[in-house]
């Protein structure tokens, strides 16, 4: 762990996730990697993933937390446009898993990238959903960069490591879709009926105006603004290529625009809550669906874990509230 370790002389929830993350579930090799000022990068093939801390922030729970980014460049020199921005919205942020694209304006760069408050009681459960996102960043961006380059829309942004090159072959741990997510997503959700009524039963208060469960989901009301925002935990709605799990969408009362300025919008809110201050949890992608300003996540089947809907729940209120401030004139 020698490369990191000058880096966090004094440990905190978000430097233990990033170590975490380095020498426990990604195993980076170091002949494949550089520290950063706050984290690493490194190259599990021909792109580069960057992991670190980028600041202090309470979550959404009250709680002093530590910002955990994760970002993988999927093409650069990226024009944004009517055009580029419906197909983003209709594919990789409609499709969101762990992960949204941002795309900055300045130098074109389009990224995957996932963001997260780290305290100590969450960080057991988040350094596992950053883990899992890491690995889905890089399948996205891999499978979305040579798109965006056949299209003449960027260039793919494949890269080598500055002192070691190109890696030949890529890292074992890319093997991880067809040896775990896939296999796992052809069985049935591992999210029940029982682990929906037992959240429901423990939200039945405020924050949420009305929550109610069915077999195939959660469902809450949150304070938005005027109106409510609609929140959706559904075990009924597999991903076009992780398969069953758990499909998490927010809705909010936002509407009125076109579908190309709705998409802009979508963007521009990703720009802020996925490298700057998550709404909730940065883990997902804001679109623009049936004329509304949305919120999705996707967990595979082989994250699932009992007992984190509650944390979920209290994510989608305070992205409610967000939302609700950054776009007053709803």
């Amino acid at each position: 762990m020698g490369l990191l370790s000058h880096l966090f002389p004094k440990s905190n929830p978000g430097h233990r996730v990033v170590q975490w993350l380095y020498k426990d579930q990604l195993q980076v090799d170091a002949k494949w990697s550089v520290p950063t000022p706050h984290g690493f990068k490194w190259w599990a093939f021909d792109r580069p993933q960057v992991v670190e801390t980028i600041g202090e922030l309470k979550g959404p729970d009250g709680m002093q937390g530590y910002l955990v980014s994760v970002r993988t460049p999927v093409a650069t020199g990226v024009k944004m446009s009517p055009v580029v921005g419906t197909v983003l919205n209709t594919t990789a942020m409609k499709y969101s898993t762990l992960a949204g694209p941002v795309h900055d304006e300045r130098t074109g760069d389009l990224s995957l990238c996932s963001l997260v408050i780290v305290h100590d009681q969450n960080e057991p459960t988040l350094q596992r959903w950053l883990g899992m996102a890491s690995l889905l960043q890089l399948d996205a961006a891999g499978l979305l960069g040579p798109v965006f380059e056949e299209a003449g829309a960027g260039t793919n942004a494949t890269s080598g490591h500055p002192e070691s090159g190109h890696r030949e072959s890529p890292d074992d741990l890319l093997n991880a879709f067809d040896q775990m997510i896939a296999p796992m997503g052809k069985m049935p959700s591992h999210w029940t009926e029982k682990e929906f009524q037992e959240s429901a039963q423990q939200m039945q208060e405020a924050p949420s105006v009305l929550t109610t469960c069915d077999s195939q989901g959660l469902t809450a009301e949150f304070p938005h603004g005027r109106s409510t925002s609609l929140f959706r935990a559904s075990a009924t709605a597999p991903h076009p290529r992780y398969g069953n799990g758990l499909l998490v969408w927010q809705m909010f009362g936002l509407h009125g625009f076109d579908p190309d300025l709705g998409a802009e919008l979508a963007l521009n809110m990703n720009r802020k809550a996925l490298q700057a201050q998550p709404h909730g949890y940065g883990l997902g992608s804001f679109s623009w669906q049936q004329d509304r300003l949305c919120f999705s996540s996707f967990f595979p089947n082989c994250i699932y874990q009992p007992g984190f809907l509650p944390l979920l729940y209290i994510a989608a209120a305070c992205r409610a509230h967000e939302v609700a401030m950054t776009c007053p004139h709803e």
